[in-house]
């Protein structure tokens, strides 16, 4: 195998573990870290609201369609109302809400 070819599997790697961390780093930006199990549209949408942000998450579409997980359109909403861009990474949508809670800090 060559190096190039090596090079690219581990990166390939390494995007697939940051974005299946993508919602633990998510809610502890917005704050929720803390909150027992796994917050809810509406204290995602809350949490956004308190970021400056519109919130981005159907909450009557998102209670029909909840499992066990988050859905992926709830990740892609979120991403599009922080970055403008619903295939950011997880560490632009970070950065995003991290630049506003510093803004909003500041006034």
């Amino acid at each position: 195998m060559s190096v190039q070819r090596s090079k690219k599997i581990l990166a390939a790697f390494g995007e697939a573990i940051a974005e299946g961390g993508r919602w633990p780093r998510l809610l502890k930006a917005l704050g929720l870290e803390e909150v027992e199990g796994w917050p809810g549209p509406r204290l995602i949408n809350d949490a956004l609201e308190a970021h400056g942000f519109r919130p981005a998450i159907d909450e009557a579409e998102a209670l029909r369609k909840m499992r066990s997980d988050y859905p992926d359109t709830w990740w892609f909403a979120i991403a599009s109302e922080t970055t403008g861009r619903s295939d950011a990474t997880v560490q632009q949508v970070v950065d995003a809400l991290n630049t506003r809670a510093a803004q909003h800090a500041a006034q």
